[in-house]
C-alpha cells in the first residue's frame, strides 16, 4: 500500500473479489495508516491514528478506486470514508494503534 501511496505502480497478485477485507498499511515519513478495502461493498475505509483530513480520504479513494477497477471489479459506485477511533497520544505508537483497528 505505501508504494500505490507514494504512486507507484501495484503488484497485487490476487483477485480481490476472492476475499471479504484487504488491509493496507501505509509508511509515510515515519507515520503509518491502514486502509481498509471491502471489495464487495465497493468501499474503502482510511484510518489514521492522529486523524483522517478530506484530503487524505479523497487520496485513498484516488488510490483504491483504479485499483479495483483494474483488478476488474466494478467501481461505479465505490466510496471511501472512515470510522470513529481513539486517537494517538504520542508521537511513536502509530504502528501499534494501526495493528490494534485490524
Amino acid at each position: 500500500m505505501t508504494a500505490m501511496w507514494q504512486g507507484k505502480s501495484p503488484r497485487l497478485k490476487m483477485n480481490p473479489m476472492d476475499y471479504e477485507v484487504i488491509l493496507g498499511i501505509n509508511n509515510r515519513h515515519h507515520h503509518w495508516t491502514l486502509v481498509v478495502i471491502y471489495p464487495q461493498d465497493k468501499r474503502s475505509l482510511f484510518l489514521d491514528p492522529l486523524g483522517e483530513s478530506k484530503q487524505d480520504i479523497q487520496k485513498c479513494l484516488q488510490i483504491t478506486r483504479p485499483l479495483m477497477r483494474k483488478k476488474g471489479c466494478s467501481v461505479s459506485r465505490w466510496t471511501c470514508d472512515t470510522v470513529k477511533h481513539p486517537e494517538q497520544q504520542d508521537s511513536t505508537s502509530c504502528g501499534v494503534f494501526e495493528l490494534k483497528m485490524t
